[in-house]
Protein backbone atom coordinates (compact mmCIF):
# COMPACT_ATOMS: atom_id res chain seq x y z
CA UNK A 1 0.00 0.00 0.00
CA UNK A 2 3.00 2.33 0.38
CA UNK A 3 3.23 2.52 -3.41
CA UNK A 4 -0.40 3.64 -3.65
CA UNK A 5 -0.29 5.95 -0.62
CA UNK A 6 -0.70 9.16 -2.64
CA UNK A 7 -3.55 7.65 -4.66
CA UNK A 8 -5.34 6.50 -1.50
CA UNK A 9 -4.78 9.86 0.17
CA UNK A 10 -6.31 11.77 -2.75
CA UNK A 11 -9.30 9.43 -2.95
CA UNK A 12 -10.04 9.63 0.78
CA UNK A 13 -9.65 13.42 0.77
CA UNK A 14 -12.12 13.67 -2.09
CA UNK A 15 -14.63 11.49 -0.24
CA UNK A 16 -14.37 13.43 3.01
CA UNK A 17 -14.59 16.77 1.24
CA UNK A 18 -17.96 15.61 -0.08
CA UNK A 19 -19.34 15.09 3.44
CA UNK A 20 -20.26 18.80 3.59
CA UNK A 21 -17.68 19.46 6.29
CA UNK A 22 -15.76 22.09 4.36
CA UNK A 23 -18.03 23.20 1.48
CA UNK A 24 -15.84 24.97 -1.11
CA UNK A 25 -13.20 26.31 1.28
CA UNK A 26 -9.79 25.82 -0.38
CA UNK A 27 -7.84 26.39 2.84
CA UNK A 28 -9.83 23.76 4.72
CA UNK A 29 -9.50 21.36 1.81
CA UNK A 30 -5.70 21.64 1.96
CA UNK A 31 -5.81 21.13 5.72
CA UNK A 32 -8.03 18.07 5.21
CA UNK A 33 -5.56 16.65 2.70
CA UNK A 34 -2.67 17.16 5.10
CA UNK A 35 -4.65 15.49 7.90
CA UNK A 36 -5.49 12.46 5.74
CA UNK A 37 -1.88 12.13 4.59
CA UNK A 38 -0.53 12.33 8.15
CA UNK A 39 -3.01 9.78 9.48
CA UNK A 40 -2.38 7.39 6.61
CA UNK A 41 1.41 7.66 7.04
CA UNK A 42 1.11 6.93 10.76
CA UNK A 43 -1.09 3.90 10.07
CA UNK A 44 1.58 2.59 7.66
CA UNK A 45 4.25 3.05 10.34
CA UNK A 46 2.05 1.22 12.83
CA UNK A 47 1.47 -1.62 10.37
CA UNK A 48 5.19 -2.03 9.65
CA UNK A 49 6.24 -1.89 13.31
CA UNK A 50 7.95 1.49 13.17
CA UNK A 51 5.74 2.65 16.04
CA UNK A 52 3.53 0.83 18.52
CA UNK A 53 -0.08 1.64 19.38
CA UNK A 54 1.14 3.01 22.73
CA UNK A 55 3.32 5.53 20.88
CA UNK A 56 0.53 6.78 18.61
CA UNK A 57 -0.51 10.41 19.10
CA UNK A 58 -2.70 12.60 16.92
CA UNK A 59 -0.56 13.87 14.02
CA UNK A 60 -0.11 17.68 14.15
CA UNK A 61 -1.89 18.28 10.78
CA UNK A 62 -4.89 16.26 12.04
CA UNK A 63 -4.97 18.26 15.28
CA UNK A 64 -4.79 21.54 13.34
CA UNK A 65 -7.68 20.44 11.10
CA UNK A 66 -9.80 19.47 14.12
CA UNK A 67 -9.13 22.86 15.72
CA UNK A 68 -10.08 24.70 12.54
CA UNK A 69 -13.35 22.75 12.25
CA UNK A 70 -14.13 23.68 15.87
CA UNK A 71 -13.57 27.34 14.99
CA UNK A 72 -15.92 26.99 12.03
CA UNK A 73 -18.67 25.46 14.17
CA UNK A 74 -18.49 21.96 12.66
CA UNK A 75 -19.69 19.53 15.33
CA UNK A 76 -17.36 16.92 16.84
CA UNK A 77 -19.62 14.02 15.87
CA UNK A 78 -19.30 14.94 12.18
CA UNK A 79 -15.51 15.00 12.54
CA UNK A 80 -15.47 11.57 14.19
CA UNK A 81 -17.79 10.20 11.50
CA UNK A 82 -15.24 11.30 8.91
CA UNK A 83 -12.62 9.10 10.59
CA UNK A 84 -14.85 6.04 10.32
CA UNK A 85 -15.72 6.80 6.70
CA UNK A 86 -12.00 7.12 5.92
CA UNK A 87 -11.22 3.88 7.77
CA UNK A 88 -13.79 2.01 5.72
CA UNK A 89 -12.41 3.35 2.44
CA UNK A 90 -8.78 2.55 3.31
CA UNK A 91 -9.77 -0.99 4.33
CA UNK A 92 -11.21 -1.59 0.87
CA UNK A 93 -7.85 -0.66 -0.63
CA UNK A 94 -6.20 -3.02 1.84
CA UNK A 95 -8.48 -5.91 0.86
CA UNK A 96 -7.64 -5.32 -2.81
CA UNK A 97 -3.92 -5.45 -2.02
CA UNK A 98 -4.24 -8.61 0.06
CA UNK A 99 -6.18 -10.29 -2.74
CA UNK A 100 -3.16 -9.79 -5.02
CA UNK A 101 -0.76 -11.58 -2.64
CA UNK A 102 0.59 -14.88 -3.84
CA UNK A 103 0.08 -16.67 -0.53
CA UNK A 104 -2.36 -19.29 0.77
CA UNK A 105 -5.91 -18.22 1.57
CA UNK A 106 -5.33 -18.80 5.28
CA UNK A 107 -2.42 -16.33 5.24
CA UNK A 108 -4.57 -13.72 3.49
CA UNK A 109 -7.26 -14.10 6.13
CA UNK A 110 -4.65 -13.67 8.86
CA UNK A 111 -3.40 -10.43 7.26
CA UNK A 112 -6.95 -9.10 6.96
CA UNK A 113 -7.69 -10.03 10.58
CA UNK A 114 -4.51 -8.41 11.92
CA UNK A 115 -4.98 -5.22 9.86
CA UNK A 116 -8.63 -4.92 10.88
CA UNK A 117 -7.59 -5.18 14.52
CA UNK A 118 -4.88 -2.57 13.95
CA UNK A 119 -7.35 -0.18 12.29
CA UNK A 120 -9.76 -0.57 15.20
CA UNK A 121 -7.06 0.20 17.78
CA UNK A 122 -5.85 3.21 15.81
CA UNK A 123 -9.29 4.74 15.23
CA UNK A 124 -10.35 4.04 18.80
CA UNK A 125 -7.32 5.83 20.24
CA UNK A 126 -7.14 8.72 17.78
CA UNK A 127 -10.84 9.61 17.79
CA UNK A 128 -10.87 9.89 21.59
CA UNK A 129 -7.90 12.26 21.40
CA UNK A 130 -9.30 14.20 18.46
CA UNK A 131 -12.56 14.72 20.37
CA UNK A 132 -10.62 16.24 23.27
CA UNK A 133 -8.72 18.54 20.90
CA UNK A 134 -11.91 19.66 19.16
CA UNK A 135 -13.79 20.30 22.42
CA UNK A 136 -10.90 22.19 24.00
CA UNK A 137 -10.55 24.44 20.97
CA UNK A 138 -14.32 24.95 20.82
CA UNK A 139 -14.31 26.16 24.44
CA UNK A 140 -11.31 28.41 23.88
CA UNK A 141 -12.68 29.84 20.64
CA UNK A 142 -16.11 30.54 22.11
CA UNK A 143 -14.59 32.34 25.06
CA UNK A 144 -12.23 34.35 22.89
CA UNK A 145 -14.72 35.33 20.22
CA UNK A 146 -17.99 35.46 22.20
CA UNK A 147 -17.69 38.98 23.56
CA UNK A 148 -16.04 40.35 20.43
CA UNK A 149 -18.61 38.76 18.13
CA UNK A 150 -21.49 40.02 20.27
CA UNK A 151 -20.22 43.62 20.12
CA UNK A 152 -19.68 43.45 16.36
CA UNK A 153 -23.10 41.84 15.76
CA UNK A 154 -24.84 44.58 17.73
CA UNK A 155 -23.03 47.21 15.68
CA UNK A 156 -24.16 45.57 12.45
CA UNK A 157 -27.73 45.42 13.77
CA UNK A 158 -27.50 49.14 14.57
CA UNK A 159 -26.77 49.85 10.91
CA UNK A 160 -22.98 49.92 10.78
CA UNK A 161 -21.23 48.21 7.88
CA UNK A 162 -19.31 45.06 8.86
CA UNK A 163 -15.64 45.98 9.31
CA UNK A 164 -12.88 44.43 7.24
CA UNK A 165 -12.06 40.96 8.49
CA UNK A 166 -15.48 40.58 10.13
CA UNK A 167 -15.93 36.98 8.93
CA UNK A 168 -12.42 35.90 9.93
CA UNK A 169 -12.63 37.45 13.38
CA UNK A 170 -16.13 36.30 14.29
CA UNK A 171 -16.72 33.21 12.14
CA UNK A 172 -19.90 34.87 10.80
CA UNK A 173 -20.21 34.81 7.01
CA UNK A 174 -22.88 37.30 5.99
CA UNK A 175 -22.86 36.49 2.27
CA UNK A 176 -25.51 33.80 2.62
CA UNK A 177 -29.05 33.19 3.87
CA UNK A 178 -29.62 33.48 7.63
CA UNK A 179 -32.64 32.71 9.78
CA UNK A 180 -32.96 34.84 12.90
CA UNK A 181 -34.49 33.46 16.08
CA UNK A 182 -35.14 34.52 19.63
CA UNK A 183 -34.76 31.64 22.08
CA UNK A 184 -35.96 31.96 25.64
CA UNK A 185 -37.23 29.94 28.55
CA UNK A 186 -40.15 30.67 30.83
CA UNK A 187 -38.28 28.69 33.50
CA UNK A 188 -36.01 30.98 35.52
CA UNK A 189 -33.84 27.97 36.39
CA UNK A 190 -32.92 27.34 32.75
CA UNK A 191 -29.46 28.43 31.75
CA UNK A 192 -28.02 30.10 28.70
CA UNK A 193 -25.90 26.99 28.26
CA UNK A 194 -29.05 24.96 27.56
CA UNK A 195 -30.24 27.55 25.04
CA UNK A 196 -26.82 27.54 23.40
CA UNK A 197 -26.87 23.75 23.15
CA UNK A 198 -30.31 24.02 21.55
CA UNK A 199 -29.00 26.52 19.00
CA UNK A 200 -26.12 24.21 18.11
CA UNK A 201 -28.49 21.27 17.83
CA UNK A 202 -30.60 23.36 15.48
CA UNK A 203 -27.58 24.22 13.32
CA UNK A 204 -26.53 20.57 13.32
CA UNK A 205 -29.98 19.46 12.14
CA UNK A 206 -29.73 22.01 9.34
CA UNK A 207 -26.27 20.84 8.31
CA UNK A 208 -25.17 24.46 8.54
CA UNK A 209 -22.04 26.15 9.85
CA UNK A 210 -21.38 28.06 13.04
CA UNK A 211 -24.54 29.38 14.63
CA UNK A 212 -24.46 32.99 15.86
CA UNK A 213 -25.49 33.13 19.53
CA UNK A 214 -25.81 36.39 21.46
CA UNK A 215 -27.06 36.31 25.05
CA UNK A 216 -29.53 39.05 25.91
CA UNK A 217 -30.18 38.12 29.54
CA UNK A 218 -29.95 34.93 31.67
CA UNK A 219 -32.95 33.32 29.95
CA UNK A 220 -32.99 34.90 26.47
CA UNK A 221 -30.72 34.79 23.44
CA UNK A 222 -30.66 36.11 19.90
CA UNK A 223 -29.65 33.47 17.37
CA UNK A 224 -28.88 33.35 13.66
CA UNK A 225 -28.70 30.03 11.81
CA UNK A 226 -26.67 30.13 8.57
CA UNK A 227 -28.43 28.45 5.64
CA UNK A 228 -26.06 28.88 2.67
CA UNK A 229 -28.29 29.27 -0.40
CA UNK A 230 -31.33 27.59 1.18
CA UNK A 231 -34.25 30.00 1.24
CA UNK A 232 -37.08 27.81 2.53
CA UNK A 233 -38.48 28.71 5.98
CA UNK A 234 -37.15 26.90 9.03
CA UNK A 235 -39.68 24.21 9.95
CA UNK A 236 -41.35 24.62 13.33
CA UNK A 237 -40.92 20.90 14.08
CA UNK A 238 -37.16 21.23 13.59
CA UNK A 239 -37.06 24.05 16.14
CA UNK A 240 -39.22 22.09 18.59
CA UNK A 241 -36.89 19.10 18.44
CA UNK A 242 -33.89 21.33 19.10
CA UNK A 243 -35.65 22.81 22.15
CA UNK A 244 -36.66 19.41 23.55
CA UNK A 245 -34.04 19.48 26.31
CA UNK A 246 -34.74 23.08 27.40
CA UNK A 247 -37.31 23.34 30.22
CA UNK A 248 -40.15 25.60 29.02
CA UNK A 249 -38.00 26.48 26.00
CA UNK A 250 -39.67 28.68 23.39
CA UNK A 251 -38.68 30.31 20.12
CA UNK A 252 -39.74 32.95 17.65
CA UNK A 253 -38.44 32.58 14.12
CA UNK A 254 -37.82 35.01 11.27
CA UNK A 255 -37.83 34.20 7.57
CA UNK A 256 -34.62 33.40 5.65
CA UNK A 257 -32.95 36.51 4.27
CA UNK A 258 -29.69 37.14 2.42
CA UNK A 259 -26.68 39.31 3.16
CA UNK A 260 -26.16 42.07 5.70
CA UNK A 261 -29.62 43.58 5.16
CA UNK A 262 -31.17 40.12 5.46
CA UNK A 263 -29.21 39.44 8.67
CA UNK A 264 -30.88 42.52 10.18
CA UNK A 265 -34.32 41.88 8.68
CA UNK A 266 -34.71 38.27 9.83
CA UNK A 267 -33.73 39.42 13.33
CA UNK A 268 -36.39 42.14 13.32
CA UNK A 269 -38.93 39.55 12.21
CA UNK A 270 -37.95 37.19 15.04
CA UNK A 271 -38.36 40.03 17.54
CA UNK A 272 -41.78 40.90 16.10
CA UNK A 273 -42.86 37.26 16.23
CA UNK A 274 -41.76 37.09 19.87
CA UNK A 275 -44.05 39.99 20.74
CA UNK A 276 -46.91 37.91 19.34
CA UNK A 277 -45.68 34.72 21.02
CA UNK A 278 -45.63 36.29 24.47
CA UNK A 279 -49.39 36.79 24.27
CA UNK A 280 -49.96 33.07 23.73
CA UNK A 281 -48.51 29.72 24.70
CA UNK A 282 -47.22 28.23 21.42
CA UNK A 283 -43.71 26.84 21.79
CA UNK A 284 -42.65 28.09 18.35
CA UNK A 285 -44.03 31.16 16.60
CA UNK A 286 -42.87 31.98 13.08
CA UNK A 287 -43.06 35.37 11.40
CA UNK A 288 -44.27 33.46 8.36
CA UNK A 289 -47.15 31.83 10.27
CA UNK A 290 -50.59 32.89 9.13
CA UNK A 291 -51.44 36.39 10.34
CA UNK A 292 -48.28 36.91 12.42
CA UNK A 293 -46.56 39.45 10.15
CA UNK A 294 -49.66 41.61 9.69
CA UNK A 295 -50.69 41.42 13.34
CA UNK A 296 -47.18 42.25 14.54
CA UNK A 297 -47.21 45.43 12.49
CA UNK A 298 -50.67 46.39 13.69
CA UNK A 299 -49.74 45.65 17.30
CA UNK A 300 -47.18 48.45 17.48
CA UNK A 301 -49.97 50.71 18.76
CA UNK A 302 -51.99 48.60 21.18
CA UNK A 303 -54.57 51.24 21.99
CA UNK A 304 -55.32 52.06 18.36
CA UNK A 305 -55.43 48.36 17.50
CA UNK A 306 -58.00 47.70 20.25
CA UNK A 307 -60.26 50.44 18.83
CA UNK A 308 -59.86 49.09 15.29
CA UNK A 309 -60.67 45.51 16.40
CA UNK A 310 -63.84 46.71 18.16
CA UNK A 311 -64.87 48.53 14.99
CA UNK A 312 -64.15 45.57 12.69
CA UNK A 313 -65.78 42.94 14.89
CA UNK A 314 -68.67 44.95 16.26
CA UNK A 315 -70.46 42.99 18.97
CA UNK A 316 -68.15 40.00 18.40
CA UNK A 317 -65.41 41.99 20.18
CA UNK A 318 -67.23 41.61 23.50
CA UNK A 319 -65.44 39.16 25.78
CA UNK A 320 -67.70 36.20 26.61
CA UNK A 321 -67.79 32.46 25.92
CA UNK A 322 -70.54 32.65 23.30
CA UNK A 323 -68.63 35.21 21.25
CA UNK A 324 -65.42 33.20 21.59
CA UNK A 325 -67.15 30.26 19.90
CA UNK A 326 -68.65 32.53 17.22
CA UNK A 327 -65.26 34.17 16.49
CA UNK A 328 -63.67 30.74 16.03
CA UNK A 329 -66.49 29.68 13.71
CA UNK A 330 -66.24 32.78 11.53
CA UNK A 331 -62.44 32.60 11.27
CA UNK A 332 -62.49 28.95 10.19
CA UNK A 333 -65.25 29.77 7.70
CA UNK A 334 -63.20 32.60 6.19
CA UNK A 335 -60.03 30.47 6.11
CA UNK A 336 -62.01 27.81 4.24
CA UNK A 337 -62.67 30.33 1.50
CA UNK A 338 -66.28 30.82 2.54
CA UNK A 339 -67.13 27.12 2.20
CA UNK A 340 -69.77 26.09 4.72
CA UNK A 341 -69.10 22.40 4.03
CA UNK A 342 -65.33 22.67 4.61
CA UNK A 343 -65.76 24.78 7.75
CA UNK A 344 -68.39 22.41 9.13
CA UNK A 345 -66.07 19.46 8.54
CA UNK A 346 -63.22 21.21 10.37
CA UNK A 347 -65.42 22.00 13.36
CA UNK A 348 -67.21 18.62 13.19
CA UNK A 349 -70.58 20.32 12.89
CA UNK A 350 -73.68 19.66 10.83
CA UNK A 351 -74.08 22.14 7.95
CA UNK A 352 -77.29 23.49 9.45
CA UNK A 353 -75.51 24.15 12.76
CA UNK A 354 -72.76 25.90 10.83
CA UNK A 355 -75.29 28.10 9.03
CA UNK A 356 -76.94 28.96 12.33
CA UNK A 357 -73.67 30.00 13.94
CA UNK A 358 -72.73 32.18 10.96
CA UNK A 359 -76.14 33.79 11.00
CA UNK A 360 -75.86 34.41 14.71
CA UNK A 361 -72.32 35.83 14.28
CA UNK A 362 -73.55 38.32 11.67
CA UNK A 363 -76.37 39.32 13.99
CA UNK A 364 -73.98 39.89 16.93
CA UNK A 365 -71.49 41.73 14.72
CA UNK A 366 -74.22 44.05 13.57
CA UNK A 367 -73.57 43.65 9.85
CA UNK A 368 -73.16 40.98 7.19
CA UNK A 369 -70.00 38.86 7.34
CA UNK A 370 -69.18 39.79 3.72
CA UNK A 371 -68.92 43.46 4.67
CA UNK A 372 -65.27 44.54 5.14
CA UNK A 373 -64.36 40.87 4.96
CA UNK A 374 -60.58 41.43 4.91
CA UNK A 375 -60.77 43.62 8.01
CA UNK A 376 -62.98 41.03 9.70
CA UNK A 377 -60.53 38.17 9.11
CA UNK A 378 -57.52 40.26 10.10
CA UNK A 379 -59.20 41.42 13.31
CA UNK A 380 -60.05 37.80 14.17
CA UNK A 381 -56.39 36.86 13.67
CA UNK A 382 -55.38 39.72 15.98
CA UNK A 383 -57.62 38.35 18.74
CA UNK A 384 -56.42 34.79 18.10
CA UNK A 385 -52.77 35.77 18.40
CA UNK A 386 -52.85 38.58 20.96
CA UNK A 387 -55.67 37.35 23.15
CA UNK A 388 -58.26 39.01 25.33
CA UNK A 389 -56.35 42.25 25.79
CA UNK A 390 -57.94 43.41 22.53
CA UNK A 391 -61.50 42.56 23.57
CA UNK A 392 -64.18 44.72 25.17
CA UNK A 393 -65.25 43.68 28.69
CA UNK A 394 -68.71 42.16 28.86
CA UNK A 395 -70.87 44.63 30.78
CA UNK A 396 -73.38 41.86 31.59
CA UNK A 397 -70.91 39.77 33.55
Amino acid sequence: MRVRENEICEAVTETLAGLDLIANDDVLRRMLGASVAANLSLIMELATGVVTIEQVVVPPPAAAYAERLAQRGVSADRLVRAYFVAQNQVKHYLYDEVEQLDVPRVAKLRVVHDMSDLFFQYIDKVTVAILEIHQAEERRWNQATGNMASVMVHRVLAGEDPPAGFAEETGIHLGQQHVGLVLWSDDAESSLRELQRASRELASRQGSGRVVFSALDPTTAWVWVPRGNRSEPLAADTVRRALAAVPSGRASVGLPAFGVAGFRRTHRQALAARDIALAGSDQVTGYGDEGVAAVSMLARDDGELRLWVAEALGGLAVDNETNERLRETVLIFLQAGGSINAAAETLVLHRNSMRYRLSRAAEVRGRNLDERRIDLELALHCVRLLGKRLLTPDQKS
